[in-house]
């Protein structure tokens, strides 16, 4: 049961910072998604600044890491 909270917590958290939330949006999201509630001691010592880094991390190197698996998916398919 505890490794599917995790599981559930670490999935939406990841959702999270991947999504184009504005800080208030995501900080309302942390307050009140059923995925955080097991969590809500922890996620109260959030600073709001780390979230938003966070997320701007996320968005960043998600787009890099897909970026980089197209042009490689792509490169496999051009090879005789």
């Amino acid at each position: 049961m505890r490794d599917a909270a995790l599981a559930s917590y670490q999935k939406a958290l990841l959702e999270l910072f991947a999504g184009d939330l504005t800080d208030a949006e995501r900080q309302e999201r942390l307050r009140t998604d059923p995925a955080f509630q097991p969590y809500q001691d922890y996620i109260a010592s959030f600073d709001p600044r780390c979230t938003e880094v966070a997320s701007e991390l996320v968005r960043k190197w998600s787009v890099r890491r897909l970026s980089s698996r197209a042009r490689s998916s792509q490169a496999a398919s051009e090879d005789p």
